[in-house]
């Protein structure tokens, strides 16, 4: 989804934003609040694709920017107003201490650049979770082992006792 350059201009000056990066080779526009804001350090708009990154510090999380794809110009107005916004799209990544040092944060690569560092990013924390799930398979597995164990010996105890009272039974009879 194509967004007309005029059109975010526009909506920017309409919600209080400066333009603060334009690089038409990497079709990316980038506002930011005139003053430092509890919002958000800036907004990305990748106009060719309507893929709008918000740099926000979070909470928690510290610096993060939140990617949402197929952005239309009345979303983007609403990101522009409180870039928080839920969509229940997108998806984030961490920016680096050494992209904190501009007051707007890091100036945005081209969006192909985004994603391959968000899909590097993913495969880390996907192996993480791999790892994390073969150890709760490995646990899964030794319990099950360790039950059938507790099993077996309480049938063998079972078994004794059917022995020992099958015995006393002939003994007294």
């Amino acid at each position: 989804m194509s967004l007309d350059l005029e059109d975010i201009r526009s909506a920017a000056r309409h919600c209080g934003l400066q333009e603060i990066y334009f690089k038409k080779a990497s079709a990316v526009i980038s506002f930011a609040p005139p003053t430092n804001s509890n919002k958000f350090r800036r907004i990305n708009v990748y106009y060719t694709t309507g893929t709008v990154g918000t740099c926000i510090d979070h909470p928690s999380q510290g610096a993060t920017q939140l990617f949402r794809r197929g952005v239309g110009i009345d979303l983007l107005k609403q990101l522009m107003l409180e870039p928080r916004t839920h969509t229940g799209d997108g998806y984030h990544r961490n920016i680096s201490r050494q992209d904190t040092e501009n007051e707007h944060g890091p100036n945005p690569s081209d969006e192909e650049t985004e994603l391959l560092t968000e899909r590097d990013r993913l495969r880390v924390e996907a192996a993480t979770v791999s790892a994390k799930l073969n150890e709760v398979d490995a646990a899964l597995v030794d319990y099950a082992r360790r039950r059938e164990e507790k099993e077996r010996e309480e049938m063998q105890r079972i078994r004794r006792g059917e022995l020992r009272r099958e015995a006393y039974i002939n003994e007294i009879t």
